[in-house]
């Protein structure tokens, strides 16, 4: 439950979207092959928090929340 990932991801962001205060939503998913896909976990980050440092690589280290815990809908 507690994956690491060394991605790196360039985002395209609007002066509105940082104003309105957006959150990224990333979703880990399983893969079956027989029956459909789970979701195991999501994180959420504030894009504001992105862009304290523009053009700089932020290492991050979030829990992951369960659907429940997410507070947004799929």
């Amino acid at each position: 439950m507690n994956p690491v990932w060394e991605e790196t991801a360039f985002l395209l962001l609007s002066d509105d979207e940082v104003k309105a205060g957006e959150n990224l939503a990333v979703m880990l998913w399983d893969s079956d092959k027989r029956t459909s896909d789970d979701l195991i976990g999501r994180v959420q980050v504030p894009v504001v928090e992105l862009m304290l440092k523009p053009n700089q690589v932020h290492d991050r280290h979030d829990d992951l929340m369960g659907f429940e815990d997410a507070g947004m809908p799929l």
